[in-house]
């Protein structure tokens, strides 16, 4: 089926955010799951602003469809951005951190590297990878929203929480995208509503999170995006994909808003 992800950020101060998701799935027929994040952040910039430092505490939290709650995550620990010195230098995301999960039970080891580059001035390449690892080595590694694989299984939703047994100490995603995004693109409407950072492309997303088993399940389809900014002021990001997800045969589509990892 599909999903819906509303994404919040509130500076109170230029070195303090909080931020919050909120996720509805549908990924057991018309039945929904909910998921919730909310992250305080500390982040410090060096360099001319080229090079930021982050650390934060996040709380995650995955709801059944009558709002029991099936998993809560706790996350703590370092971010590391280069942005370069123009738009055009690569971007780089990556973060470490430990992670107290399955209901505050367990112990994991948490990595995450994004990278993105534009290619001849209007196309941007990205690459992420993302791996969480059982510091116990009791496998059922937890999937989790922020994890950015797009599936609607309930399955791989239900990983480490009750689901099919799994003897894996990892879950690893990567991704792939490739997308058509012209700078000098920014439409206005009676110069009140712009529409910047305008961008569609394909994408493909890869899991591992099975013992013995080397040849990942993917996930692939078209996405676009844009930036609503109200007077320049105001704005609010927002995309939408479509894809076809090898694990469960089938479609799958989503609606993100305010999510935005390259600011």
């Amino acid at each position: 089926m599909g999903t819906f992800l509303l994404h919040a950020t509130f500076t109170p101060f230029s070195f303090v955010s909080i931020e919050g998701d909120f996720l509805v799935s549908f990924d057991d027929g018309l039945a929904p799951r909910y998921y919730q994040r909310a992250e305080l952040k500390f982040r410090e910039q060096f360099y001319e602003r080229s090079l930021l430092a982050e650390l934060s505490a996040r709380f995650e939290q995955q709801n059944e469809s009558n709002f029991s709650i099936k998993e809560s995550i706790v996350d703590s620990g370092l971010s590391l951005w280069y942005r370069g010195h123009n738009e055009n230098s690569i971007k780089v995301n990556s973060r470490i951190s430990y992670q107290l999960g399955s209901s505050f039970t367990r112990h994991f080891l948490n990595s995450a590297v994004a990278i993105q580059t534009r290619i001849a001035n209007d196309f941007l390449f990205s690459f992420s990878y993302h791996g969480r690892y059982a510091l116990d080595a009791n496998g059922d590694v937890p999937f989790y929203t922020s994890d950015e694989y797009y599936t609607t299984s309930s399955v791989i939703n239900t990983q480490g929480r009750g689901g099919t047994p799994n003897n894996a100490n990892h879950l690893v995603t990567t991704g792939l995208g490739f997308s058509f995004s012209p700078k000098d693109f920014v439409p206005s409407f009676s110069e009140t509503l712009l529409l910047k950072n305008s961008s569609v492309g394909v994408f493909g997303q890869a899991i591992w999170f099975e013992e013995d088993i080397y040849i990942p399940h993917v996930l692939f389809g078209v996405k676009m995006g844009t930036t609503f900014s109200l007077l320049g002021l105001k704005e609010l990001s927002s995309s939408l994909f479509v894809a076809y997800d090898t694990y469960v045969d089938g479609i799958t589509f989503g609606i993100n808003l305010g999510v935005t990892a390259w600011n």
